[in-house]
């Protein structure tokens, strides 16, 4: 059975991927603060003592684990510049184990604004500081001489996602018949659910060659769509104020790399909604 080291083990994702991988590998779960016999507990600065914790050698990594992930945390260099330190540490840890294969845990943001369909050929022009610091990772990764995919992540959503994001918060105030403040929601968007992304990154540990894969839904439209699906599965009440607020840049992207390697996503939007709901 392979051995398969996950940091951020216990975050959004990471339990997704957990929970998908379980039964197939090893898993060692790195996380900050241990809520589980099995975890190891090892915050990112603390990288360099892994060889102490894990002792014997491992086949792969999953890289989740980063700060400053929301908010204006992503526009601070210094944040983003000290996770760039420590994953380079987990980086050498991981070539001294032994371990050959790493997924890394990519971002949409690593393109920029794009106007136009997303491939992994599409350049990279990222405007935050976080998508910057996670496209300059990815690059050092490749020197690094190990076999590295780039799961560049499209806006996931699902039970535990953060409070603030547009899903949860609009979601909460439909269920109230709240007035929802929205954006023109015009431009495209493509939402995926958790579990989808987390069978995602399991299948880069199986297949692919060495690059970036984008993870998506598949199924991009206009971000009003999603809202007023909302809407009719909730049977809210609420008023739905578009224009409201300054809207953002649309995405689009096209998920045919990772298709090739046998994976699409299978939750539809519908139940993924009706799943947060019950």
């Amino acid at each position: 059975m392979q051995r398969v080291i996950i940091t951020g083990a216990n975050s959004f994702l990471g339990r997704e991927i957990v929970s998908a991988a379980e039964g197939k590998y090893k898993i060692y779960p790195i996380v900050r603060i241990v809520t589980k016999a099995d975890e190891i507990s090892c915050s990112m600065n603390e990288y360099k003592k892994l060889d102490l914790l894990i002792k014997e050698p491992c086949d792969s990594l999953i890289c989740l684990a980063w700060n400053g992930t929301r908010g204006e945390t992503r526009s601070n260099p210094e944040i983003q510049r000290q996770n760039l330190e420590y994953s380079l540490d987990l980086l050498e840890f991981a070539k001294r184990n032994g371990v050959k294969n790493v997924i890394l845990a990519g971002s949409q943001a690593e393109y920029g604004v794009c106007d136009e369909e997303i491939t992994e050929e599409t350049v990279c022009k990222p405007v935050t500081e976080y998508g910057k610091y996670k496209k300059f990772f990815y690059e050092k990764a490749l020197e690094s001489g190990l076999n590295v995919k780039n799961a560049r992540i499209f806006s996931l959503y699902g039970e535990g996602d953060y409070k603030g994001s547009m899903i949860m918060s609009v979601l909460e105030k439909m269920m109230k018949n709240e007035d929802c403040e929205l954006t023109d929601s015009l431009q495209m968007w493509d939402y995926l659910q958790v579990k989808d992304a987390a069978e995602a990154l399991v299948r880069l540990l199986e297949k692919g060659e060495i690059g970036a894969y984008n993870v998506a839904s598949d199924s991009p439209r206009p971000l009003k769509e999603y809202i007023l699906e909302m809407q009719r599965i909730t049977g809210s009440k609420s008023r739905l104020l578009f224009g409201a607020k300054q809207g953002t840049a649309g995405i689009f992207p096209n998920i045919e790399k990772m298709k090739k390697i046998g994976w699409q996503p299978k939750i539809s939007f519908e139940a993924g909604i009706k799943a947060l709901i019950n």
